[in-house]
């Protein structure tokens, strides 16, 4: 995808040709400065955000829902065509919330070679066998969710 100044990125992406690029991440980060881009220097785009400067070249990697600006308004639980009040959390389980607290802090993110994000969880913190490590490559992310037990 070719960026021009005062564009507005329709997705996330990669910069793969940059000419002084700057832009305007305030829509997401509330950072008013621009920001430098280029091939080494910050080099991910996000969706929603503006080129204020320059111009360049980018591979896009998420769009929609999938991009860090669907998933910020997906959690914010904003749908389109939603006007009905969203219901109250349900109450939390302790329990659940004690485990989901372990093993996130259990969980390691890397990134491997080809740019992929890598998610290693151990389930056992004293145990660093390799029979216990689980490997999920992709561009995903962990989730974590407890059930509740209302009465």
């Amino acid at each position: 995808m070719i960026m021009l100044g005062c564009d507005l990125l329709p997705a996330d992406g990669v910069i793969l040709q940059s000419n002084d690029l700057k832009v305007d991440e305030s829509s997401l980060t509330g950072e008013p400065d621009q920001v430098k881009k280029g091939e080494n220097i910050d080099p991910m785009l996000l969706s929603g955000t503006h080129v204020m400067e320059g111009s360049g070249k980018m591979v896009v990697t998420a769009v929609g829902v999938n991009s860090q600006a669907g998933i910020i308004f997906t959690l914010l639980g904003a749908t389109e065509g939603d006007n009905s009040t969203a219901a109250p959390p349900p109450p939390i389980n302790l329990a659940n919330a004690n485990e989901m607290t372990q093993i996130s802090r259990n969980t390691n993110q890397n990134y491997d070679t080809d740019g992929k994000q890598q998610h290693e969880i151990n389930k056992n913190p004293n145990d660093q066998s390799n029979g216990n490590k689980h490997s999920i490559k992709g561009s995903g992310h962990v989730a974590f969710s407890g059930t509740s037990e209302g009465k």
